[in-house]
C-alpha cells in the first residue's frame, strides 16, 4: 500500500477514559439457580459481573444499587449475615461450585436455597 493510500484510513478517535457513558456503581445482586443455589454478591462492575452466573443458567432474583462503596459493602455482609443463620451453604469446596461459578471466585457466598423459598430470602434482603 502506498504512502498517499494509508493516509486515506485514519486512526479513529478514542473516548477519553471516564466519558464512555458507563456509570459504575456498587451493586449487591443475588442470583438463583433453579437446583438451588443462590449467590449473594457485590459488584462495581454491573452486568459484567453478575452476567456470566446468568449465562450458566442462574436468574437475577434482585439487585440493590447503593449511593456508596460503604454502603454497599454494609448491605451485602448484613444479607450474608441474616441469610447464614436460615440457609446452609451451597458448597464445602470452591471445586464444588464450578457447574455453577466456571472459574469465578464466591463459592463462600452461595447457599442452599430451593426455589420455593426465594420469595422468603427476596424478603429478607429488600427489609
Amino acid at each position: 500500500m502506498a504512502a498517499k493510500e494509508r493516509r486515506l484510513y485514519a486512526n479513529p478517535h478514542r473516548i477519553p477514559e471516564g466519558t464512555s457513558g458507563f456509570h459504575i456503581e456498587p451493586q449487591r445482586y443475588i442470583i438463583g439457580w433453579p437446583d438451588g443455589v443462590v449467590k449473594i454478591g457485590l459488584t462495581w462492575n454491573g452486568k459484567r459481573r453478575w452476567g456470566m452466573f446468568v449465562g450458566k443458567g442462574g436468574c437475577l432474583l434482585d439487585l440493590a444499587t447503593y449511593a456508596s462503596k460503604h454502603d454497599a459493602l454494609a448491605a451485602e455482609q448484613w444479607l450474608h449475615c441474616e441469610v447464614s443463620g436460615i440457609y446452609p451453604p451451597a458448597f464445602g469446596a470452591k471445586d464444588q461450585s464450578a457447574l455453577h461459578l466456571g472459574k469465578a471466585g464466591g463459592w463462600t457466598e452461595c447457599y442452599r436455597i430451593t426455589v420455593e423459598q426465594w420469595p422468603s430470602l427476596l424478603k429478607i434482603a429488600r427489609a
